[in-house]
C-alpha cells in the first residue's frame, strides 16, 4: 500500500502536531501546524500540488512546512560546523608573538626562559618573535642556536642600536629561518614599529650568520620614527673582524619594502641562490657584496644603490620601473644579463655580446654597445642618454604597437653627448608590425625607426 507523507499526517493529526511540537520550539509555529492537521483530518479540499485522491491540501502544506524547517535546521547546523572548523584552523595557524626582553642575559636563545615575557619561549614551529630593546636597554642579542625555524621577526622600539649576532663560542654557521605563512601577511621581518637601527652582524670569518628566506615574503622597513633602518654588517663592531651575513633566497622572491627616508643597508650581506629580489617603497636598498643570486632584480620604487661593482654582475634580468632609480654610485659595470631601464639609471654601462639594454627611461652616463650586444626599444617613447652612445652595428629588437605603425619617423634613442658608430639598419620586430618597410636610421644625436613606403625620402642629420 502506497501512502504519501501528507496522507500520513492527514490520518494522524495528533502525530503531526506532537512531532512538530517536539522538533520546533516556537509556539506560534506549532499552533499553526495543529490547525493544519485538524483541517487535514476533515478531508477539506484536494491538494493542488500532488492531486492525491486521499490527500488534503492542508496536509500537504503541513508536510511542506515540516520539510522546509528540516532543511533550515540542517543548513544552520552545517554552517555552524563550517564556522567551527575554520575557527579551529585559524587558531592553529594564527600568529603568536613571543616577546624577547633580555632581562636575564643578552642571549637570544629559546632555552633562556627568563629573557621572554612570561617565560614563554618560541616553540620553533612558526611563531613570531618580538625583539624589544626598550625593556632593559640591552644593545646586543647573541644567537647561539637557531631560535625559531618558521616565523616572523618583529623589531619593536629598541631604544639603542641593537645587534643580532651569530654564536661566539663555536665555529660554523647559525641560521635564522624565516617562513611567514599567509596568516602572517607574508612578512618575514617587520620594522614598522622600530625606533632605532637594527643590525644583523657576523662575529668573525669562521662564524657565519645566515638569514634564510624559506618562502616568498616581504621585509618591511617602514618606520615613521626618527630611526628604523635595517643593516647587515660586514664587520663586527666590537672585534673589527671582516665577514658578511648570507641572505639565502632559495628559489623564492624577497620583496624589500623600504619606506621613504628609510634604508635597508645590505652592503654587509651577500644574496645567494636562485631567488629574485623586488625593491619597493620610496626608500633605499644598498647592495655591497659580490652577490651570487641568479634570479631577477626588479626596482619598482625608490632607489637601489650599489657600493660594489660586482653587486649585480651575476643576476638575471634587471628591470628599473618608471619612477624608480638604479644608482651605480660611480661604478661603470659591464652587464651580464638583460637590462630594461624605464626609470633612471645613474651611471655608465657597457653592454657585452649576448646582453641586452633598452627601455624608455633615462641613463645619466655613457653607454657602449660592444659587438654582438643587442638593443631593445619601443615606439612608445625613446631611451634618453645624457652622455655619449657608442655603437658597433648592433641589432635592434623592437616591441611595437599591436595596431601597426603607419609610415613615419619614430625616435628610439636620444643621446645628448653624441653618437659614434651605427646600429644595424634592419631591425628585428619581436611584436607588433609596421605598415611599410622598417629601417633603423642613426644620426649624430638620435636613433630613429623609419617606416617608409615607396617614394618616401629619409634625410639623415
Amino acid at each position: 500500500m502506497k501512502m504519501s507523507t501528507s496522507s500520513v499526517f492527514a490520518g494522524n493529526p495528533g502525530l503531526l502536531a506532537r512531532g512538530m511540537n517536539a522538533d520546533i520550539a516556537t509556539p506560534d509555529f506549532a499552533k499553526k501546524l495543529r490547525a493544519l492537521a485538524r483541517r487535514a483530518s476533515s478531508g477539506e479540499g484536494k491538494c493542488r500540488v500532488c492531486y492525491g485522491a486521499g490527500d488534503s491540501e492542508y496536509a500537504c502544506n503541513a508536510a511542506r512546512i515540516a520539510r522546509n524547517e528540516a532543511w533550515k535546521r540542517f543548513a544552520l547546523i552545517f554552517t555552524l560546523f563550517l564556522v567551527f572548523i575554520l575557527m579551529d584552523y585559524t587558531s592553529a595557524n594564527a600568529q603568536t608573538y613571543r616577546r624577547w626582553n633580555g632581562s636575564v642575559s643578552s642571549n637570544y636563545e629559546a632555552g633562556v626562559t627568563g629573557n621572554w615575557d612570561g617565560n614563554e619561549v618560541p616553540d620553533t614551529t612558526g611563531e613570531a618573535v618580538d625583539i624589544d630593546g626598550a625593556a632593559n636597554n640591552t644593545p646586543h642579542i647573541i644567537m647561539n642556536t637557531t631560535a625559531f625555524t618558521n616565523g616572523q621577526l618583529r623589531i619593536i622600539a629598541p631604544v639603542t642600536t641593537t645587534n643580532f649576532y651569530n654564536g661566539s663560542a663555536v665555529s660554523g654557521a647559525y641560521t635564522l629561518n624565516l617562513s611567514p605563512s599567509a596568516f602572517f601577511g607574508g612578512v618575514g621581518i617587520d620594522m614598522s614599529q622600530a625606533a632605532a637601527n637594527f643590525y644583523f652582524t657576523t662575529w668573525n670569518n669562521d662564524k657565519y650568520l645566515v638569514v634564510a628566506v624559506i618562502s616568498n615574503q616581504q621585509w618591511n622597513i617602514t618606520s615613521t620614527n626618527t630611526f628604523g633602518n635595517l643593516i647587515f654588517n660586514n664587520k663586527d663592531q666590537q672585534a673589527g673582524a671582516a665577514g658578511w651575513v648570507t641572505i639565502d633566497l632559495g628559489t623564492n622572491t624577497l620583496t624589500c619594502n623600504v619606506g621613504a627616508g628609510r634604508t635597508l643597508d645590505a652592503s654587509g650581506g651577500k644574496f645567494t641562490n636562485t631567488g629574485s629580489i623586488v625593491k619597493s617603497g620610496a626608500g633605499t636598498l644598498i647592495f655591497g657584496q659580490t652577490n651570487t643570486y641568479t634570479g631577477a632584480t626588479i626596482v619598482s620604487g625608490g632607489i637601489l644603490r650599489i657600493v660594489d661593482v660586482s653587486a649585480l654582475s651575476n643576476t638575471a634580468p634587471v628591470t628599473v620601473s618608471s619612477g624608480a632609480v638604479l644608482d651605480l654610485n660611480g661604478f661603470s659595470p659591464t652587464l651580464k644579463s638583460n637590462w630594461v631601464v624605464n626609470g633612471s639609471l645613474v651611471g655608465s654601462v657597457t653592454v657585452p655580446s649576448g646582453a641586452t639594454l633598452g627601455g624608455t627611461g633615462v641613463i645619466t652616463g655613457n653607454v657602449t654597445y660592444a659587438s654582438g650586444a643587442l638593443a631593445l626599444f619601443t615606439n612608445n617613447a625613446p631611451l634618453n642618454i645624457v652622455g655619449s652612445l657608442t655603437l658597433n652595428s648592433n641589432v635592434v629588437h623592437l616591441t611595437l604597437s599591436s595596431n601597426g605603425l603607419p609610415a613615419g619617423i619614430y625616435p628610439l634613442v636620444i643621446a645628448s653627448g653624441g653618437i659614434t658608430g651605427t646600429f644595424a639598419e634592419t631591425p628585428v620586430i619581436d611584436s607588433g608590425y609596421v605598415d611599410g618597410k622598417p629601417r633603423i636610421v642613426t644620426g649624430s644625436g638620435e636613433v630613429d625607426l623609419a617606416v617608409t613606403t615607396p617614394g618616401m625620402v629619409i634625410v639623415i642629420q
